[in-house]
């Protein structure tokens, strides 16, 4: 429960109020990020640890602190590979200690009052970058440049510090150019986050845009362009279905009570293809065009394409929007290997209006299967 907890606190308790889960496109390409900064971040430990140092207690301290970093970083890796909920506070985690180590060094030679060797200046600068490139996907663009000066501007005045009791050298050479290295390089990450910005809000917006114009206004549920884009992709049954007399609905009632029956036939429908065959096959429904509405299904109903139109039709029966009784037409037809969709969909219409002509509320199924069988059936 604490650990579950944990990022919720985290995110309560930050300021940024970023959005604490990333979409799925973005956590798998972080997650790739991560992995090869903290690859990095560990090579570049082992070969700090190495280096040689003009004090013997900098060398055992380097070699607890770097040995401390790369079982760290293992960690992490391990972390992040098989529980990815674990992220968040991997970054955190990750920062935090690029920043520290880079800092705690710092603070070491001034204490001990020791300069470093030049290779050893030259090879952890880098690592503060990575603690930049991590931060940089971590937090909006407009907190991260305050963010980055915090550390940045820490490590620069210690190590100010540090120098001004030496006389110049190639250590503070090496230290000037890494440092102006390091500042030119923070400049332009600091747009890396505007850039993810812009492109989160193109993708955002495309997509708004397509729901939109695949969307019908009224009901809620895909319209004639949303459906003409399914045909792409293989469906074994076609419905058609029409709600019978609704012209009457809106010369008696008036058109406001007419678009409330089409938005209770669209609720209907859609919570029909949500709940009662979304666990079974893959079911998408929308308005056809007026007040008729089309359903398609990836493969035919175990319980007959007969049976399950009636069901279908006996539901809407029972509806009753906006408290008016309705009965709708229904033309259902198994699409066959060798028609076009277009062919279908003629079939599929000459049905339902067989159901008109054949007396309205009642399902006509291609094949010659009757509404009477169906009922016999379900009953």
């Amino acid at each position: 429960m604490v650990f579950q907890s944990l990022p919720v606190r985290l995110r309560a308790w930050s300021s940024l109020q970023r959005q604490w889960k990333d979409p799925p496109k973005i956590h798998s390409a972080k997650r790739r990020i991560y992995a090869i900064c903290l690859i990095m971040a560990s090579m570049a430990l082992v070969v700090t640890t190495f280096l040689s140092q003009t004090d013997v207690r900098i060398f055992q301290l380097n070699l607890i602190v770097n040995s401390f970093g790369v079982i760290l970083s293992l960690i992490a890796l391990l972390l992040l590979w098989r529980w990815h909920l674990w992220m968040r506070i991997i970054e955190v985690l990750i920062v935090t200690g690029i920043f520290s180590y880079t800092i705690l060094w710092d603070a070491m030679y001034l204490r001990f009052n020791l300069l470093p060797n030049r290779e050893f200046v030259i090879t952890y600068q880098p690592v503060f970058l990575l603690g930049a490139v991590i931060l940089s996907l971590m937090v909006p663009q407009r907190a991260l440049l305050p963010l980055l000066s915090v550390p940045f501007f820490t490590h620069v005045v210690l190590s100010r510090l540090l120098l001004s009791h030496f006389i110049w050298g190639e250590v503070h050479s090496a230290r000037l150019i890494t440092e102006l290295s390091t500042l030119i390089t923070l400049i332009p990450l600091t747009l890396i986050g505007e850039y993810q910005r812009a492109v989160i809000l193109a993708e955002q917006a495309a997509q708004s845009i397509h729901k939109l114009a695949e969307t019908d206004s009224l009901t809620g549920i895909l319209n004639r362009r949303g459906l003409m884009s399914q045909f792409g992709q293989e469906f074994a049954v076609v419905a058609l279905l029409d709600i019978d007399h609704f012209k009457s609905i809106n010369d008696t009632y008036g058109h406001e009570q007419g678009d409330a029956v089409l938005q209770g036939v669209g609720e209907y429908l859609h919570g029909w293809a949500s709940a009662d065959l979304s666990s079974h096959q893959s079911v998408q429904v929308g308005r056809w065009g007026g007040e008729e509405f089309l359903v398609l299904l990836r493969q035919c109903p175990a319980e007959g394409i007969a049976v399950w139109a009636e069901r279908l039709r006996a539901g809407l029966e029972r509806l009753c929007p906006s408290g008016l009784a309705i009965t709708v037409s229904i033309g259902v037809a198994v699409k066959l290997s060798e028609e076009s969709v277009t062919q279908t969909l003629r079939r599929v219409d000459k049905l339902m209006y067989q159901a008109k002509f054949g007396g309205r509320n009642r399902v006509a199924v291609a094949g010659g299967v009757s509404q009477q069988s169906a009922l016999e059936v379900t009953q």
